[in-house]
């Protein structure tokens, strides 16, 4: 691992750190490739037809698994790990972005050969997905996370993965299951992306401003985003309601 276990009170916190983020930073992919799947069927179900390139989607996917577990220590970047220990974990963590871009371009494909008002909701999905990963690359740079590191970029990096993309599968799926073609129509999904991108995209800003997560205070310059944010919020949870009524 690249950690002289002999001096102990210099490098117990990084051993520490290692095997804490090797066995939960899988959890993530745990959590979004379930969605994957998702989006995959009702895909098909939509479309009445098999996934374009089907064996290289579920090639994307156990590449996506397998180097979702080798690719913990970029939580650790500000740590002091060795120069070739970050350039390893900067290169398997863009390595990531092939098989996902595959994935993307397959979805793609299906949804301009079947322009059906239901199918918009993958194409939402998508802009999400690509919104939150594409901040991902950002900070696989070892150098770039030194500064935006534990900042509300990576809060929004993660909600728009996690917290929205994910989440967004799962609608999908009972939507689609169910056939309460009628929750999602064109309005909300759009309420939806306007009210999300509200709350999230200004924590990019914040982020660059270098305002720490985890902290409930901030300087008064930083209002502006936080007020944007907070209307986004309020924004969603009415769209939300809509949904449900």
């Amino acid at each position: 691992m690249g950690v002289n276990c002999n001096s102990y009170t210099k490098d117990k916190d990084k051993v520490h750190n290692r095997i804490k983020y090797s066995i939960l930073h899988p959890e993530v992919y745990v959590l979004i490739i379930p969605a994957f799947g998702v989006i995959n069927q009702v895909l098909s179900i939509i479309t009445q037809s098999y996934i374009f390139g089907f064996k290289s989607m579920i090639l994307a996917i156990i590449s996506i698994a397998t180097f979702g577990n080798l690719v913990w220590a970029h939580h650790m970047f500000t740590v002091g790990l060795e120069v070739e220990t970050s350039i390893y974990f900067t290169i398997a963590t863009l390595i990531i972005a092939v098989p996902t871009g595959t994935k993307l371009y397959n979805w793609l494909s299906m949804y301009t050969a079947n322009l059906t008002p239901l199918i918009n909701i993958i194409l939402l999905f998508v802009i999400i997905f690509i919104s939150g990963g594409c901040t991902g690359l950002v900070l696989a740079n070892n150098i770039i996370d030194l500064a935006l590191h534990d900042t509300y970029y990576v809060v929004s990096h993660f909600h728009y993965i996690l917290s929205i993309a994910a989440i967004l599968g799962l609608i999908a799926g009972v939507v689609v299951y169910h056939h309460m073609y009628t929750v999602l129509n064109p309005i909300t999904l759009l309420s939806l992306l306007v009210s999300w991108n509200i709350t999230f995209f200004p924590l990019y800003f914040l982020g660059f401003n270098v305002m720490p997560r985890r902290i409930m205070d901030y300087p008064d310059y930083l209002n502006g985003w936080n007020y944007i944010s907070s209307l986004g919020s309020v924004l969603t949870v009415l769209t939300l309601l809509s949904i449900l009524q």
